[in-house]
């Protein structure tokens, strides 16, 4: 789960980690006194925990030492928002349909874009929901776009951006039919 040592602190660490994190921040104001390093100077035996820069919460040293680990694995925790494109037949036709997963469980906005002009031309918001055999939240949506495949259909991308967590997945290449 996230540390949230601050509110936009999204390092993963482990439950009692994130609970010393919380217990900390609610006695930072008697673990400061005013000397060397000004009025959040802290009281022996505590240090500064330095989850991120200007974190002057008072801590133990192991609870620093913890902070820095933390930050260190950080890239290692994350689930990586994943998106990939299928084709979907459907009374004759055959549509793009975006799936995923790697996401956190709820809302995910789906976008496809025109790669010259940056211009959505397809967008969605749905819901990301548990699956057997899939990692984290997961969907799949058949869109309104029919697939052209190569060499026709307009050169465009498919993006995800998972609301939880401010991830965007890759970028994928689709050829959507569409008039412009």
């Amino acid at each position: 789960m996230w540390r949230t040592a601050r509110p936009s602190d999204l390092v993963c660490v482990a439950p009692t980690v994130r609970d010393q994190v919380r217990n900390d921040n609610r006695v930072k104001v008697s673990r400061w006194t005013n000397g060397e390093h000004g009025p959040h100077t802290c009281e022996t035996p505590y240090v500064w925990r330095e989850a991120f820069p200007g974190d002057d919460v008072c801590v133990e040293l192991k609870e620093r030492t913890q902070a820095k680990r933390d930050n260190l694995q950080a890239d290692d925790r994350k689930i990586l928002a994943r998106l990939w494109v299928t084709k979907t037949k459907y009374q004759g036709e055959t549509y793009i349909t975006l799936n995923g997963d790697h996401f956190n469980l709820g809302k995910v906005k789906l976008s496809i874009r025109i790669k010259k002009t940056n211009k959505e031309i397809y967008g969605a918001t749905v819901t990301a929901f548990r699956y057997n055999g899939q990692a984290g939240g997961s969907l799949g949506v058949m869109t309104d776009l029919h697939n052209c495949g190569k060499p026709g259909g307009i050169d465009a991308y498919a993006v995800a951006y998972d609301t939880r967590s401010g991830r965007w997945s890759s970028r994928v290449s689709v050829r959507p039919c569409a008039t412009l």
